[in-house]
């Protein structure tokens, strides 16, 4: 894949599977049992297409109406909404205008969210060159990059409206991670702290202080990753010095913040979906990795479990558990169920074959599967209906491309 992010962990969104091997990591807290087994039922996924003019496709968001939002590419990139078929979601109206004219934006929808009113947020963002020649180089030209979270909050999202810009800090770039799912809360990163959240209706920022995870000049960056209907945000933060990524919890409403626990054996970690509070808990699904780099093979999927009382306290160390089969896990339903992708070893030819993946306590490890003519999968998000209904979007490999996909569990 060759999405635009900061710079953050994102092994999940860069597609990269670890290779299985690794010793299940013990860990304080309650975690390490990996579920319950392996699931016997398999659910194969349906192919949602591509945009006119695109031959790919990621889906990275659905809601419990089973309504998803992604990106189309081929021709460009562009932001679609598929409630049965394939929407555009345009530019923002300030970037049609935006001289220079002929750079083209590239738009991507990250997150949407339920009730009748859907929303969906992402980002806008381009790198626009100039000629800057000098005496050894005469072809030497000068790039300066653009982006802007958005959202798409004014009429139906099958009528494939424009976006309209999210606020940032002066003199920064924004990006949008996840929108809890009444619509009021948007996640992302759109300042110089922790990460940032925009409250509706008329989307206010609020920076997440990075003094909530550590002593002063402990980190000195991050993003929000994902919100939920209680304002509990979820991201990580970049050390001073290394830029290493830990995950965290954060009470945007009432402030606070908690750097999640790792697992011995891992030295990097990334927050990626939020559960709604049920029980005084929640849900949070991302990342583990063994190694420093950016990308490195035996990261897993983890499923943290936070009491929501407790965040920010002094000393509170959440549970959490490893999902060993998952290399990463991106989605996390309010019944703790997670959304997440295959740990996959690579066959002779050292291709590695990606399995999408539901985790549900009580089954274990439940395979999504490609459509017939497909190879492989991945997922991205999973939403829970009114009654009971899972449904989880991700991408297929069929022929050879890349495309959006929806699995739907009743």
């Amino acid at each position: 894949m060759t999405k635009w992010i900061p710079a953050v962990l994102a092994v999940s969104l860069y597609g990269i599977v670890a290779v299985a091997g690794a010793a299940k990591p013990p860990g304080p807290g309650g975690g390490g049992t990996g579920g319950g087994g392996s699931g016997t039922d398999g659910y194969v996924g349906k192919n949602l297409g591509a945009l006119p003019g695109d031959s790919h496709s990621d889906a990275w968001d659905v809601n419990p109406l089973g309504r998803v939002v992604g990106r189309s590419y081929g021709s460009g990139m562009h932001a679609f909404y598929w409630d049965g078929a394939m929407h555009p979601l345009h530019k923002s109206a300030a970037s049609a205008t935006e001289p220079p004219t002929d750079v083209a934006w590239e738009v991507e929808a990250m997150a949407i969210s339920g009730g009748t009113k859907q929303i969906a947020a992402g980002w806008e963002a381009r790198t626009v060159c100039t000629p800057a020649p000098t005496a050894t180089d005469p072809k030497n030209q000068t790039c300066e990059s653009f982006a802007y979270p958005i959202v798409w909050d004014d009429g139906s999202l099958g009528n494939a409206p424009s976006a309209s810009r999210l606020g940032l800090a002066e003199g920064t770039i924004g990006f949008v991670g996840g929108i809890n799912e009444a619509g009021t809360i948007i996640a992302g990163d759109g300042g110089a702290e922790a990460g940032a959240v925009w409250t509706g209706p008329n989307w206010s920022r609020k920076d997440i202080p990075l003094s909530d995870f550590g002593y002063a000049g402990t980190f000195d960056s991050g993003i929000a990753w994902d919100v939920n209907n209680q304002g509990i945000a979820v991201g990580m933060v970049s050390r001073v010095g290394d830029y290493q990524q830990f995950a965290y919890v954060a009470d945007t409403t009432n402030g606070g913040g908690t750097v999640l626990p790792m697992p011995g054996g891992f030295v990097q970690s990334g927050a990626y979906a939020v559960s709604n509070v049920a029980g005084g808990t929640v849900y949070i699904a991302g990342v583990v990795k063994p190694c420093s780099q950016s990308h490195c093979q035996d990261s897993r999927g983890i499923r943290w479990t936070v009491n929501v009382t407790k965040i920010g306290t002094s000393g509170y160390q959440p549970g959490y558990e490893i999902l060993d089969q998952l290399a990463w896990a991106e989605g996390a339903s309010d019944q703790g169920f997670i959304a997440g992708t295959m740990n996959a070893k690579p066959d002779r030819r050292g291709n590695v074959i990606q399995t999408a993946m539901l985790w549900k306590q009580s089954v274990g490890y439940i395979p999504l599967k490609p459509p017939k003519d497909g190879s492989d999968s991945t997922s991205r998000s999973i939403a829970v209906a009114t009654d009971g209904t899972i449904y989880v979007v991700g991408e297929v490999n069929a022929a050879g491309s890349w495309t959006a996909a929806i699995w739907t569990i009743k």
